[in-house]
């Protein structure tokens, strides 16, 4: 499984712990996208580099790929690029790719970018062709004005989106439950910061039993 990580203008990029965790995670390829820059490579430190560029104010959609389509190249790196739209894709769609290319950027070139080229990046007709083809799967694209859109449920944490948090955890591969993603789903943007706490886990007990006393004393 890949993962998209959103991060909206305004807002602070995830830590370079936190994108080593992520590519370790996903590591057959990593790229992103901001209005300004955007890079795309088999190389993390390249990559690293590259994002720091990154301006505060910029909206930013950062993909790390876990093949399942297509080889393992720079090529097949998220985020796409047709025309001024950028896009990247969390999941498998019921497409056949084409050639060595991927199933997400066969969908995004053959059907989603000429619906976009049509009737425009933010027409409701964009979002119709979507549903119809992304079944479970989660889509980030991005115009040539730092414009953001997204389809399918992403998780909101830190003050960012996410297409999942399997990578969350500072101290190796771990998988968050549904139980904590929904958890996760009820807190506010400034209730989620553990940088104090050693471990996801950590930082998630304190959360669930302060939430606890909470509603208690609500009660």
């Amino acid at each position: 499984m890949c993962v998209i990580i959103i991060k909206a203008a305004g807002q602070q990029l995830p830590t370079d712990t936190e994108l080593r965790n992520a590519h370790r995670r996903n590591p057959h390829g990593c790229g992103f996208v901001s209005k300004s820059h955007h890079y795309k490579g088999m190389n993390f430190e390249t990559f690293l580099k590259y994002i720091h560029k990154v301006p505060k104010e910029e909206a930013c959609i950062i993909h790390f790929r876990l093949a399942t389509h297509g080889s393992k190249c720079k090529a097949n790196c998220h985020p796409f690029n047709r025309g001024n739209i950028w896009f990247a894709h969390n999941g498998i769609l019921s497409i056949r790719p084409e050639g060595d290319m991927t199933d997400s950027e066969t969908a995004f070139q053959n059907i989603i970018y000429p619906a976009i080229q049509k009737y425009g990046f933010k027409s409701s007709y964009v979002t119709r062709v979507i549903d119809k083809i992304i079944g479970y799967s989660k889509f980030a694209m991005m115009d040539e004005n730092g414009n953001v859109r997204t389809f399918g449920q992403f998780i909101r944490f830190n003050g960012r989106l996410y297409s999942n948090l399997n990578h969350i955890d500072s101290y190796g591969y771990r998988t968050v439950s549904p139980m904590q993603t929904a958890f996760l789903q009820t807190l506010d943007d400034d209730d989620t910061e553990r940088d104090e706490f050693a471990s996801f886990d950590d930082w998630y007990r304190a959360r669930r039993l302060s939430h606890s006393r909470m509603a208690r004393r609500v009660v």
